[in-house]
């Protein structure tokens, strides 16, 4: 009952972890889980007094003051306080797990997300492997997975190149994020895009076509989003499906000069030429890149009408 509850927690469904509770109090009035399930309410609340009568609870109950502190530095997670996370947890910056620590799963997860949100993914994904090896939990293997993809993506970006050796890293990464994407289903909507930002990102290192098959898996209220358009509109793009890119392209185009120069070029390609002078009517001189290379869609228009 009680992992039940952690899932309702974390996907904020309140009433089904009350029900819970209300099941455990019955039975088993004493219960430890009744105070670690006031604890998570308390922490999804960011209740900082359910969240220190809860652990004094736990103390009374003979919770040992490793455990309860990782309790404390979890909510100073939640609430951003990395600093005092790592000063606890870690006798270095370079995420290494003080000795007391070390036995607890937990400990490696904090930190893990600590220097996840720092950008430092290798520290990160080393604590995130430690913590599985020590518990398996969904938390730290989906965090993972997460991490690895943003680790993969962040390369390239600075690198440049995309190798076999990438490519390979990312549909294995890809295929680890297809399996714990149950994990976020019913989780928050920036959550879900993040997931479904990375996912799509990684698919298209290695394969575009699956980016518009998995398009169909993604959640309904997030396909309308910019970020996604962004990915499937390439998919198509460079797929040469310019029908299909044109209202991705057309929700995108005034997010940066490359999705209107796309937008312009598929115009041209399905003889909409109409549509290319009524974006130049729109202001879109930030869009204009140093080259001006929007202008030729200009002059071939014209030169379309006969009026050049």
């Amino acid at each position: 009952l009680y992992q039940k509850a952690r899932i309702f927690i974390n996907n904020d469904k309140f009433e089904k972890v009350h029900e819970i509770r209300k099941k455990i109090s019955h039975y088993s009035p004493d219960s430890r889980f009744l105070d670690e399930i006031d604890y998570w309410l308390g922490y999804k609340n960011n209740d900082i007094r359910k969240v220190h009568n809860s652990i004094k609870q736990l103390r009374i109950k003979g919770v040992c003051d490793e455990e309860l502190k990782l309790k404390w530095t979890n909510f100073y997670l939640m609430e951003s306080k990395y600093d005092k996370v790592i000063a606890e947890i870690c006798k270095d910056n370079e995420g290494k797990i003080a000795e007391k620590y070390r036995k607890y799963a937990s400990a490696y997860y904090q930190a893990g997300v600590v220097y996840a949100v720092q950008g430092q993914f290798e520290i990160a994904k080393s604590l995130f492997s430690n913590a599985l090896d020590k518990k398996y939990n969904i938390v730290y293997d989906y965090n993972l997975a997460m991490t690895s993809a943003s680790a993969i993506l962040e390369k390239i970006k600075v690198e440049h190149k995309i190798g076999e050796k990438v490519k390979s890293e990312a549909e294995a990464i890809s295929a680890k994020l297809s399996e714990v994407r149950y994990f976020i289903n019913d989780g928050l909507k920036e959550v879900r895009l993040k997931y479904w930002w990375n996912y799509l990102n990684l698919l298209g290192l290695y394969n575009h076509s699956l980016i518009i098959e998995e398009y169909e898996c993604v959640h309904e209220d997030l396909k309308g989003e910019e970020p996604i358009a962004v990915i499937v509109s390439e998919a198509y793009y460079f797929g040469k499906r310019f029908r299909e890119a044109l209202p991705f392209l057309e929700k995108i185009w005034h997010l940066d000069s490359l999705f209107l120069s796309r937008l312009m070029h598929v115009y041209s390609e399905l003889d909409m030429w109409d549509l290319i002078d009524e974006l130049f009517k729109k202001d879109i001189t930030h869009l204009i890149d140093s080259e001006g290379n929007i202008f030729l869609y200009k002059g071939e228009s014209l030169n379309k009408k006969g009026d050049i």
